[in-house]
């Protein structure tokens, strides 16, 4: 019996098995179908069950993105002069396990040793890995153009103690400039919990009004654009999310 071309997310996400190969549609930022990503977010947090699974989608290098292909034995990076190999799993012999079975040699250059406990059983303990005390870690200055860069790139804000983390590490930066700034605010794959939605967005207006002479934020992400800009109006502060880092950098002023 032939399926339904067109059915809920929620029923789609379903179908996924483990180990399975997930292709979806758009290029890049454009026309991906965020909902579906979402939700399959959401399934692998609930359950833990889904692992090994391959995502295959049209993107590649431009406006100064990162690409990555990860495998279980190394990771490429696509550079201006094709693939590059800077990271190998501990325990693969580089020129035995990778480059003899290739059919192109990669560039090559004192690839480091990929994170150990990718490969152990036990949880990574991700959540503390990407918003922890070292929040300090995604925030910087540049004295010179007195702007302030935030990279809250793949960081999932959960909860109200994220939340004060967040403006504490905010607070310790600009307080002592005593003045105020210019910020740019990188959003690609970030996320906040629904609960923690209100209180995430109450923080920008308070960052906003307390410490900005102007900010730019931007987002690869279609949905997370619309998403944040709605939020943003709502509250009365800058609302308009650029989708590259050079927009937010050319806008700024």
């Amino acid at each position: 019996m032939a399926l339904n071309k067109v059915i809920p997310v929620a029923d789609a996400v379903a179908l996924i098995r483990q180990g399975d190969v997930l292709a979806v549609a758009g290029y890049g930022g454009n026309g991906t179908p965020e909902e579906l990503l979402v939700a399959l977010e959401r399934r692998f947090l609930d359950s833990g069950g889904l692992r090994n699974l391959t995502l295959v989608y049209a993107g590649g290098q431009g406006d100064g993105k990162e690409v990555l292909y990860v495998t279980e034995r190394c990771v490429f990076a696509l550079g201006p002069d094709g693939l590059e190999l800077i990271e190998v799993a501990p325990g693969i012999d580089l020129e035995k396990d990778i480059l003899a079975l290739m059919p192109f040699q990669p560039r090559v250059d004192s690839p480091k040793i990929m994170e150990p406990a990718l490969f152990r059983p036990e949880p990574l303990g991700l959540r503390d890995r990407m918003l922890d005390i070292r929040i300090k870690d995604r925030l910087s200055c540049n004295r010179d153009s007195n702007t302030v860069f935030m990279n809250f790139a793949g960081m999932r804000v959960r909860n109200a103690d994220d939340i004060e983390r967040i403006k504490d590490a905010v607070d310790d930066l600009l307080e002592p400039l005593g003045k105020r700034v210019y910020s740019i605010v990188n959003y690609d794959s970030f996320a906040t919990d629904d609960d923690a939605l209100d209180g995430y967005m109450d923080l920008v207006r308070y960052v906003e009004n307390r410490y900005y002479l102007g900010v730019s934020r931007y987002t690869t992400s279609g949905f997370m654009r619309l998403k944040l800009g709605r939020e943003l109006e709502k509250r009365k502060v800058s609302s308009h999310v650029f989708e590259s880092g050079r927009e937010a950098q050319d806008n700024l002023r």
